[in-house]
């Protein structure tokens, strides 16, 4: 037979019971916190290098373009023998028709901002080939190729590589 004195100290006890929180309780917290922390760190962590990556790209594209532009035309810079004479940083870098070079350690890009400057490796290929316009006629056509490759944060290596195609005018 249970007492009254009895029911009311079990009942007080069970009421103290379920104020609080157990250990257990709060070790299966503090897991789930550090789990979700550690996964919003990487989420920005991992975005930043996605757009560092992107701007460097971005760069690696527009200087491409740019030596297309400015030093892969026929004129100064073909001499008609089977030769191109680019100028790159300020140096004169001859290319010979079925050949290639390769500028080791340039700074493709200044550091604009917080992003690191891209700096790597360009190589450069100008390979013939011969477009046939129609039975009677082909087009002596030069393919100029140039690859830039750098390293990226976490050393990962990244590269771009585009190709232009430029008919012999000689």
């Amino acid at each position: 037979m249970i007492t009254a004195k009895n029911e009311t100290r079990s009942a007080r006890l069970s009421r103290k019971g379920t104020g609080g929180f157990t250990i257990v309780e709060l070790i299966v917290a503090a897991v789930i916190i550090l789990i979700a922390v550690f996964g919003v760190v990487s989420a920005v962590r991992k975005s930043t290098e996605m757009q560092v990556n992107d701007y460097h790209r971005r760069q690696a594209r527009a200087y491409i373009m740019n030596l297309f532009e400015t030093t892969f035309g026929y004129g100064q810079y073909f001499d008609g023998a089977g030769a191109y004479n680019p100028v790159i940083e300020g140096i004169v870098h001859p290319i010979t028709v079925g050949s290639g070079i390769t500028i080791n350690d340039i700074t493709i890009i200044e550091q604009i901002g917080d992003n690191p400057p891209l700096d790597g490796n360009m190589s450069i290929s100008v390979q013939p080939e011969v477009k046939i316009v129609d039975p009677n006629t082909s087009v002596n056509v030069h393919v100029i190729t140039i690859t830039l490759r750098w390293s990226e944060v976490g050393g990962v290596g990244d590269s771009l590589k585009l190709t232009k195609r430029l008919a012999d005018s000689s």
